[in-house]
């Protein structure tokens, strides 16, 4: 249920209190965007005539940027409010407010790989609270969330036919993934189904699958990463695929930790065909994470035994 903010209805001293506390930014937050916002503006290349070449510019992404460091009181805002605030200008409501959930998702992604440990865990927590408020608002019922997810698997083609690849088409296929995310809660796929999704083949299909095991990482889904890791269909879907991985670690076995340590190993050996290298870091780095969590969960299991 919608609930307005009313001024009318708090003594003054009481409503300072709440707006102080709602526009109150985390100060791990923000060590966490400024540096983000910083490397949007910044552009480097390398080419064998000229060398290394920096340029430096306000970018529409660094925008987005900026706007993620206020993310963590828009949600604030979002649970008091339910979506709805009135101002003497007007209403700032539920669609307007939830509209902006993606974009700043997205951003979410892109500068999570550079993070440390305690950062990254700080960015999951915001995440996974954007994603949940933007299900909640967005999906209405099952079946609605359901259909949205068909619209997702098309608009993600369609992002990929037409856009060159560059970095706005990643960040386009970013805030398609944060919706997906966003609808698996309220569209209740069950393992089954999900499995049936991603052999239907369509590289839609394939991704709404995969992000859908980032929010709900059922062990009988371990096929799928497995196969969308060594035999995928894009980087952008090796990537989602580890990061699934990475979410469904914690329920695997013995003999599947080794089977998902092989499949990373074997994209790592610069054979022709495979997909992981240093040429990619956010794949690279995350490929490093998992089998250094596998080797640590490998060596208790030996100590157990």
């Amino acid at each position: 249920m919608r609930r307005d903010l009313n001024p009318r209805e708090l003594p003054l001293g009481q409503l300072n209190a709440v707006l102080e506390l709602l526009l109150l930014l985390p100060r791990l937050w923000l060590l966490t965007a400024v540096p983000a916002i910083l490397l949007s503006m910044v552009d480097v290349a390398y080419s064998s005539q000229t060398g290394w070449s920096f340029s430096f510019g306000i970018k529409s992404i660094t925008a987005v940027m900026f706007g993620l460091i206020w993310l963590p009181v828009l949600l604030r805002i979002l649970a008091v409010a339910g979506g709805g605030i009135k101002t003497g200008a007007g209403e700032a409501n539920t669609p307007g407010l939830i509209s902006l959930l993606p974009r700043l998702i997205a951003a979410i992604d892109s500068v999570e790989p550079s993070l440390d440990k305690a950062e990254q865990a700080e960015i999951a927590a915001v995440r996974q609270e954007a994603e949940q408020k933007l299900g909640a608002f967005a999906a209405g019922s099952e079946t609605e969330a359901r259909g949205r997810l068909n619209a997702l698997a098309k608009e993600y083609e369609e992002v990929r036919r037409v856009m060159p690849s560059s970095k706005h088409r990643t960040f386009r296929m970013r805030e398609v993934a944060a919706q997906i995310r966003a609808m698996a809660g309220e569209a209740h796929y069950s393992p089954q189904e999900i499995l049936t999704l991603f052999g239907q083949g369509t590289d839609g299909d394939r991704i709404v699958a995969i992000q859908m095991l980032h929010r709900c990482p059922f062990p009988e889904c371990f096929n799928v990463v497995i196969e969308a890791i060594a035999q995928s269909h894009s980087a952008y879907e090796q990537f989602s695929a580890l990061k699934a991985a990475e979410r469904m670690l914690p329920n695997m076995q013995p003999e599947q930790l080794q089977q998902l340590q092989q499949v990373i190993l074997d994209q790592r050996s610069g054979e022709s065909g495979k997909w992981l290298s240093q040429d990619d870091m956010s794949r690279w780095n995350l490929s490093d994470r998992i089998l250094s969590a596998i080797a640590d969960r490998l060596k208790a299991a030996q100590a157990i035994t």
